[in-house]
């Protein structure tokens, strides 16, 4: 009988969450928590900072921009055992929270 106790992450407030899309790119989105309601958090999307590489400007990292941003909605979130995660759009989702790394991004359209 296994007695440990599997512990899940649940948000705070303050917490980054990323998420990348694209085809044929890699697009990143960052939301902070504002508010935090049992299985709900109230998030909003943050500007970026971008660090553009290469040539053509077709590839840079990313990195949020704390306390930017504004529209704030609400998401039901998902809690697992090393993240927690909220359904962004109808293709993406955002895991938190989010680990401090730039996000490598790029756009070959």
């Amino acid at each position: 009988m296994n007695t440990t106790a599997t512990v899940k992450v649940n948000p705070k407030v303050g917490d980054i969450l990323v998420g990348t899309y694209g085809y044929e790119a890699r697009i990143a989105t960052f939301v902070e928590v504002v508010s935090v309601s049992g299985s709900r958090i109230k998030v909003r999307e943050l500007k970026q900072n971008r660090n553009y590489t290469g040539c053509g400007g077709m590839d840079w990292t990313a990195t949020p921009v704390k306390n930017s941003g504004a529209g704030i909605v609400t998401k039901v979130f998902t809690s697992h055992e090393d993240c927690y995660r909220i359904k962004w759009t109808s293709y993406q989702s955002l895991y938190g929270p989010w680990d401090g790394q730039p996000v490598s991004c790029y756009n070959y359209h």
